[in-house]
């Protein structure tokens, strides 16, 4: 299957890209922490793959909110699912939710102030 083989380094390529941009933009928006997880942290992209990214940050936002400042900040240029929470927030969901300890524990750091 060489040729999905190609598709996927294409994807794995411009994930890495749309990663780097990001990360630039990071420090404008207050972030404490930024966290890669899934396909793209673990690098087993497929053609399918998006962006998953846990953003750490003080905020009174409410959560959906958060998500929307972050979707604007960002301009997204591939599939990105993000999720933002405080840092006590998401201390206690590493503490309680076996998916976010595995996100931690897997996961990539992009940034951190």
């Amino acid at each position: 299957m060489p040729f999905k083989h190609g598709v996927d380094e294409q994807r794995k390529k411009r994930l890495e890209g749309e990663i780097e941009r990001m990360k630039g933009i990071f420090p404008t928006m207050g972030i404490r922490k930024a966290l890669l997880f899934g396909s793209a942290a673990r690098g087993d992209v497929i053609e399918s793959s998006d962006i998953d990214l846990i953003l750490i940050k003080d905020t009174e936002a409410r959560f959906l909110d958060r998500l929307e400042e972050a979707l604007a900040a960002l301009e997204p240029k591939v599939d990105l699912d993000v999720l933002v929470y405080t840092p006590e927030e998401f201390e206690e969901l590493v503490r309680t939710r076996p998916f976010f300890e595995r996100a931690l524990k897997e996961g990539r750091v992009l940034y951190e102030a």
